[in-house]
């Protein structure tokens, strides 16, 4: 393979694949042909042209995703790691801040399916009252 390129090799389920086509076939002729074709074929090397700049961005991603999985240690990979943590961190709000509600009761577990009962009888009670 030239140096200028890099291959992705990856694996489609073909009952995925038949079901797309099963969506996309007009006549039954047209999907039973296309089944024998899609039977027969083990792989499937995608022409350049065919594909858009988006979907090539998407598989240039891949690819560095890849590569990033397969070598946590390169420094790349750590700055990536160390940002993300720190927007995590960033994005974090504390409890009595949570959806801008100063003073409020987080209520959890069985406490909170109780209240949650507590509230629908409340409502159907209403309703009936109606």
């Amino acid at each position: 393979m030239a140096k200028d390129k890099i291959k992705l090799s990856f694996e489609i389920d073909r009952f995925k694949l038949i079901g797309k086509l099963a969506r996309n076939c007009e006549t039954t002729e047209e999907y039973q042909e296309m089944l024998a074709i899609i039977d027969r074929t083990d792989e499937v090397i995608a022409k350049k042209e065919l594909i858009d700049e988006e979907v090539e961005d998407e598989i240039c991603a891949s690819i560095l995703k890849s590569i990033a999985l397969d070598n946590p240690n390169a420094a790349f990979v750590k700055r990536l790691i160390k940002e993300r943590n720190e927007e995590q961190q960033e994005q974090e709000i504390p409890d009595n801040e949570e959806d801008g509600l100063l003073g409020a009761v987080k209520i959890e577990g069985e406490d909170a399916k109780a209240f949650l009962r507590f509230i629908k009888k409340l409502i159907t009670k209403h309703s009936k009252e109606e």
